[in-house]
């Protein structure tokens, strides 16, 4: 299509005289020129044409004669780029740019078909159709009657409220931009997700099918909260499972009554599923959060939502996890025993084991407050078994096990196990920060984020250390066993 229009816009216009007449245009082109002959991709020329009008506007050299290169531009972003909306800045910059130039007519009018298409890709349907109506005259003066036909074709669909072959709809482009987002998702690249995610939000004053926007938003508004959460911006993350929530409902949602869905209600496993999802999403930010009647409310709506063995495997874990708490750790486990037994009717063996993880470390604190010891024993079991389920499913989270184990096993007298558990968190976490592809805003997080675990290997490294000979560690300035703050842990 770059390519199309490049011939298309060299063999309409010549430069006029006052073009031959600038050294900095006349060499732009030269460098086009050059650069067509030579057979350069598509992205090379885009990253040409895009520095020309970027050099033009810093140097102050943007003259009525570029419009040649917002032309091309626009038209490449649009079509093989499906942008849009970059497509109408472009477009729109380009105008401004020859405004009251009667010799840039004709760029002027293929600027003004770019805008048109972009604004339909938008859902701005009615303003594309109204610019259509007043481009049509001065088109036909440009192309032959096939092309002019083809364009009043178009236009007559905006003006029915359709998009016509030619357009790509906004929704669409916004599904893509969620694809590539949940891939920076599954990356643990948050930052990036976040972005991406953003970008596909739909005004809900588009002219597009409301439900799609709907559906789009909400998407997107649940993939902005998981990489909010992530990244430790729990508030913000709850904000935006309401948002998510609200794209599906009628009405805001309130503590006590129901939700009121959107149109039909929640007519397919899809929706119910989107449903399910955001509500316990809710519940979990909410527990981190410490707000237990909106982490309540929102559990007991995901549980009448849950229709898979792995939904109601999620609700009883959360469940429990209010139970425990409350200081209710009998509650607490018999909802992790039913959870462990819901993963092994599904067959779920990953759920099963870490169902029987949770149970140990449940078991281990009680024991810890009835003796004042931690059994490590059912820990060190559960945690391997666990971290071997997980490596089976090929399912990096072994710095969750890690840690969680370790939390306990500092306070048993398995010192040098939850010192090799601390250890292999930090490791894997360190690796992840080192090879993570993400935002600068990401990656800074990451670090912040990792304090926890240095803190966790810092306890733990005194604590072996001064329960036992260790000739791999010194440890100084500790008078007081568990105050790890503060300590120095060196190598020999």
């Amino acid at each position: 299509m770059l390519r199309n229009m490049l011939i298309v816009l060299m063999l309409l216009s010549p430069l006029p005289a006052k073009a031959q007449e600038s050294a900095a245009l006349d060499d732009a082109m030269a460098g086009l020129d050059q650069l067509f002959q030579q057979g350069g991709t598509p992205d090379e020329i885009f990253l040409y044409l895009r520095d020309v009008i970027r050099t033009s506007r810093v140097l102050g050299r943007a003259e009525p004669d570029y419009a040649i290169f917002y032309a091309m531009l626009a038209d490449d972003i649009r079509n093989r780029q499906n942008n849009p909306v970059y497509a109408l800045q472009i477009a729109e910059e380009g105008l401004e740019l020859i405004a009251g130039d009667p010799n840039q007519a004709d760029f002027a009018t293929i600027l003004k078909v770019s805008r048109s298409y972009a604004l339909a890709d938008m859902g701005r349907l009615d303003e594309a159709f109204a610019q259509a109506q007043l481009i049509l005259p001065a088109y036909a003066q440009y192309f032959d009657q096939a092309t002019v036909d083809d364009y009043a074709k178009d236009a007559a669909r905006w003006g029915e409220g359709q998009l016509s072959d030619f357009n790509t709809s906004v929704t669409d482009l916004a599904r893509k931009t969620l694809a590539r987002a949940n891939d920076q998702m599954e990356a643990r690249a948050f930052g990036r997700a976040l972005t991406l995610a953003s970008a596909a939000l739909v005004p809900m004053t588009a002219q597009l099918p409301e439900g799609d926007v709907r559906g789009v938003n909400a998407t997107a508004e649940m993939m902005i909260a998981r990489a909010l959460g992530a990244l430790g911006r729990h508030g913000q993350a709850g904000n935006a499972w309401l948002r998510a929530l609200g794209y599906m409902t009628e009405t805001p949602w309130t503590l006590t009554d129901p939700p009121v869905w959107w149109g039909q209600g929640l007519g397919s496993e899809d929706l119910r599923q989107t449903a399910f999802d955001i509500f316990e999403g809710l519940a979990g930010t909410a527990g981190i959060m410490g707000l237990a009647d909106i982490e309540r409310a929102a559990l007991a709506q995901a549980a009448e939502l849950a229709a898979t063995p792995r939904a109601r495997y999620s609700v009883l874990l959360r469940r429990a996890r209010l139970a425990l708490a409350d200081k209710d750790p009998a509650a607490g486990l018999a909802l992790l025993r039913e959870s462990r037994d819901t993963a092994i009717e599904a067959g779920n063996d990953l759920d099963r084991r870490v169902a029987e993880f949770y149970i140990a470390l449940t078991e281990a604190r009680q024991a810890e407050t009835d003796t004042g010891t931690i059994p490590p024993t059912a820990i060190i079991e559960t945690a391997e078994a666990a971290l071997a389920a997980y490596r089976t499913n090929l399912i990096a989270e072994e710095d969750f096990i890690y840690t969680s184990a370790a939390t306990l096993l500092v306070r048993s007298e398995d010192t040098s196990t939850a010192l090799d558990y601390a250890r292999r968190a930090l490791k894997t976490l360190q690796a992840r920060i080192e090879t993570r592809q993400d935002s600068g805003f990401g990656k800074t997080q990451a670090r912040r984020d990792a304090r926890s675990q240095v803190e966790l290997f810092l306890q733990a490294a005194h604590l072996a250390a001064s329960q036992q000979s260790d000739e791999r560690l010194i440890v100084s300035d500790c008078p007081d066993p568990r105050a790890f703050v503060g300590c120095t842990v060196v190598k020999p």
